[in-house]
């Protein structure tokens, strides 16, 4: 699978994020393994991602990407308002300039993923809480 070559980001965008996403991780690794970016035309091919980011003019679809990706192993991220309601996990505002994230755990969780505290600590919100199923 392209999960297993590289550390795959997808982009579910028909903007220039792709290109210039590309452009930012040329060369980077995560884990040993090389930063492939991959722009998708469904929602259907994002199995073998590691991190979705969802743009905000995919709203009209959101709901059936999220429902298609139930369970999987997939970070989902995105800018449109709203987000985390419809169950994505990490949802990029905009506050006085800056850009800041909020996370849900709940939706983390059921996709058996785990952020790190790093990062936690430095979202403007957190909302939900982390599941039992990924703890041993």
């Amino acid at each position: 699978s392209a999960r297993g070559r590289g550390f795959t980001i997808c982009v579910l965008s028909d903007g220039a994020l792709a290109p210039t996403l590309t452009a930012a991780v040329a060369g980077q690794k995560v884990n040993g393994k090389a930063v492939l970016v991959r722009r998708l035309a469904s929602p259907q091919e994002a199995a073998g991602c590691h991190i979705l980011f969802v743009d905000s003019g995919e709203s009209g679809r959101v709901r059936d990407l999220l429902a298609a990706l139930d369970q999987s192993p997939v970070l989902t991220v995105s800018d449109m308002p709203g987000f985390l309601q419809q169950g994505g996990m990490i949802q990029f505002v905009l506050e006085r300039d800056n850009i800041r994230f909020k996370v849900d755990l709940s939706n983390v969780s059921s996709a058996r993923l785990m952020l790190s505290s790093e990062l936690l600590k430095v979202a403007v919100s957190v909302t939900g809480r982390p599941g039992t199923e990924g703890t041993r």
